[in-house]
């Protein structure tokens, strides 16, 4: 590199410091819907239902899993269910996709461990439901 590339990335650097030091808001149009706001919009009471913290379930033992949202919420269809630990997925179990019907929706899903997996164990699920127009949303168990 040059001295005259340096003196201009020295340059640069201190117009961003300067920026940096003497701008301290940012304007956010009036309008802007708070960002809780939005998620109630989009998928307000997005939940597992059924099955409950602390529920005991053997591996190979098929459960139903219920979801359920508010009313009016853009949140249309639950895509999965995914099997956690602490350490992060484990394995998807189910990934047909499901529609609610009104506020509620449900699926009966098989629950199988991944062979060598040491049981018992802590373990959670996670779905992903779907808005019809923007971003896909998660919960967990």
């Amino acid at each position: 590199m040059s001295y005259s590339n340096s003196k201009y990335i020295i340059a640069l650097l201190i117009v961003c410091l300067l920026v940096n030091t003497f701008v301290d808001s940012v304007a956010i149009p009036q309008g802007l819907k708070e960002r809780s706001d939005t998620f109630k919009y989009l998928c307000g009471g997005f939940k597992f239902v059924c099955p409950t913290e602390g529920t005991k379930i053997k591996n190979g033992e098929t459960i139903e899993f219920k979801w359920t949202k508010d009313k009016d919420v853009e949140l249309y269809r639950v895509d999965d269910v995914e099997l956690f630990t602490q350490n992060g997925l484990v394995k998807v179990l189910w990934s047909e996709g499901a529609n609610f019907t009104g506020n509620s929706c449900s699926k009966k899903v098989k629950i199988s461990v991944p062979f060598g997996t040491k049981l018992p164990a802590i373990f959670l699920f996670r779905s992903w439901g779907s808005t019809k127009n923007g971003p896909q949303l998660a919960i967990s168990s």
